[in-house]
């Protein structure tokens, strides 16, 4: 099965505003938990709070409906 890997800190950098004083890190990581399937996406690092640039979620490919 193929996968990507995905961290939440080079995911809101690509889209813009972080870092910075009004990032939008809880959006980001909340918007990467959504996309979770049970088809075998996994946590595979957070940091203590849940939420931040060290997210690491691995999504299985290909995505399906």
């Amino acid at each position: 099965m193929n996968s990507i890997r995905v961290i939440a800190g080079d995911l809101h950098r690509s889209v813009g505003g972080y870092p910075g004083h009004n990032h939008r890190m809880v959006c980001c990581c909340n918007a990467m938990r959504s996309m979770m399937t049970e088809m075998g996406d996994r946590i595979l690092a957070e940091p203590p709070s849940g939420n931040g640039a060290n997210l690491i979620i691995e999504y299985q490919l290909p995505r399906t409906k």
